[in-house]
Formats: structure tokens, sequence, C-alpha cells
């Protein structure tokens, strides 16, 4: 799924999380607010996450650690706060994690 750039307003929704197959979530470049749903946890499959230039709040959920087929995981130009979560240790196909310019 590619809706980068489309100005989207609010939150991800959860409603992602039962999309289990899915392999892309493009969600970068937008006005999205409200934290990183947990239950983008969920999507095992998935092995691009951007949710890069967008205004997410609060810390990186731990649960992103069990998405074990994640190779890029971008989370840049936030307002994410907080530290990595150990679990992110765990993503042994994760070739590129971007996180600057949060708080």
């Amino acid at each position: 799924v590619n809706l980068r750039g489309n100005s989207l307003t609010g939150g991800i929704p959860t409603q992602f999380g039962v999309l289990t197959s899915l392999l892309d979530l493009k969600l970068c470049q937008n006005i999205l607010e409200s934290s990183i749903p947990v239950e983008l946890g969920l999507l095992t499959d998935l092995s691009e996450l951007c949710l890069h230039d967008n205004k997410l709040t609060n810390t990186i959920p731990t649960i992103l650690g069990y998405m074990t087929s994640l190779a890029f995981l971008y989370l840049s130009s936030n307002l994410l706060t907080g530290t990595i979560p150990m679990q992110l240790q765990a993503l042994s196909k994760l070739q590129h994690l971007y996180l600057p310019e949060n708080r």
C-alpha cells in the first residue's frame, strides 16, 4: 500500500493490522498524528514500513520487534520520544533503520 504524500490527516487506522499478507506500507510524507498503533506489529510479512515525515508522537511500540520480515523501517522526521526498543534487536532481516529528527 503506497499512500505517500497525500496530505492524509488523523491517526494511522488500526485496521491495517488485519492485513497480515501486506508486504509494504508507505504512509510517509503526510500529516498523520497520534501514536504508532500496536496493531502494526501483527504485520509479520511486512518488509518495509515507511512512516517518516509525519507528526507521529509517543514512543516506538515494542511490538514492532515481532515484525520478523521487516527489512526497512523509516520513522524519521516525526515527534517520537523515548528510546529505541530493545525488541528491535530481534529483527534479523532489518537492513535500514532511520530515526533522525525526532525528539
